[in-house]
């Protein structure tokens, strides 16, 4: 017997097995193609979140200075930028709009 007749027997006998139970095969397909939908979708989901918040984080700024007074937060006087700006490593101070 020829390999691609042992192949031929055993595809014959699958889609017999299959045939046997028609309505079992057909749910457990229709579960199955559910579950990739599923698991597909929220993989997408989550790579197109990724893909928009490092989108939205190119344009941040690497660091936000703030000032909190009575545990809330205040707006810091421009006249501290140019204090910011003589710190050891500080690039660049801008201030926020």
């Amino acid at each position: 017997m020829n390999r691609l007749e042992r192949h031929r027997h055993f595809l014959d006998f699958a889609l017999a097995s299959l045939a046997r139970r028609p309505w079992k095969n057909t749910f457990l397909l229709l579960c199955y193609a559910l579950v990739i939908f599923v698991v597909a979708s929220v993989v997408f989901f989550a790579t197109d979140l990724r893909r928009e918040a490092v989108r939205l984080l190119d344009g941040a700024p690497e660091m936000v200075g703030q000032r909190m007074m009575a545990g809330r937060q205040e707006l810091v006087p421009l006249s501290y930028a140019e204090a910011i700006g003589g710190i050891r490593g500080v690039g660049q101070v801008l201030p926020r709009l």
